[in-house]
């Protein structure tokens, strides 16, 4: 009973923000320090060997302002992808979709889901992250997401919103940002976790010069 309480509760607040972020309209244009693409292609033991770029019906769907989709490997074979996709504006549906969405519409189904805390920097405090373990076929791959709020790291989609709601009346600004790192199952999950969050650490850092605050 409870948890149809939360879930009645956090659509009555996502319907409200919503609202809340569309009847305010006046011009926001955040802008972001350098484009995405500008990140730095090494990054300690990483070396960045390809991007992918989306195609137009992504493009049209997510409406995103900038993005950026690059692999990322190391020097014993071992990859992961980076995916970036900035907002300036999240009004009128130009939001960012959710991989607990999106994924299982690619055909990568989840088979275990949770929220884990880390320091995205090292010696920082930590936060909570979206971890899933998703299988296609006979690939496994371990994908960590969260999403930024002028550079506040945000788990939860519904807190999400709301601090759109709380930024857009306080400042007028709805930019955002959704970060994730994809990667097929090295040893086990614990230990392509560990390995993904030492990518994570090194790189965070450069988000702060690339995305506004």
């Amino acid at each position: 009973m409870q948890n149809r309480y939360r879930i009645i509760i956090s659509c009555c607040l996502l319907i409200g923000a919503t609202v809340l972020l569309e009847q305010r309209v006046e011009e926001e244009k955040p802008q972001l320090h350098r484009r995405l693409s500008s990140l730095p292609t090494t990054i300690a033991e990483w070396r960045g060997d390809q991007g992918v770029a989306l195609n137009a019906r992504i493009h049209d769907r997510l409406q995103f302002s900038d993005y950026l989709n690059r692999r990322y490997v190391d020097s014993t074979g071992r990859f992961l992808w980076l995916y970036i996709g900035y907002w300036e504006s999240q009004r009128r549906g130009a939001v960012p979709h959710s991989p607990k969405h999106c994924l299982p519409e690619d055909g990568w189904n989840p088979i275990e889901a949770r929220r884990i805390t880390f320091p995205l920097a090292p010696g920082t405090t930590p936060v909570a992250v979206n971890r899933y373990v998703v299988q296609k076929d006979e690939q496994r791959y371990l994908v960590l997401y969260w999403y930024l709020s002028q550079n506040q790291p945000v788990a939860d989609e519904t807190f999400y919103r709301l601090l759109l709601v709380k930024n857009a009346l306080l400042s007028n600004r709805t930019d955002g940002a959704l970060i994730r790192i994809t990667s097929p199952l090295y040893g086990t999950v614990e230990e392509t976790f560990a390995y993904q969050v030492k990518y994570v650490q090194t790189m965070y850092p450069f988000l702060k010069i690339l995305l506004p605050e």
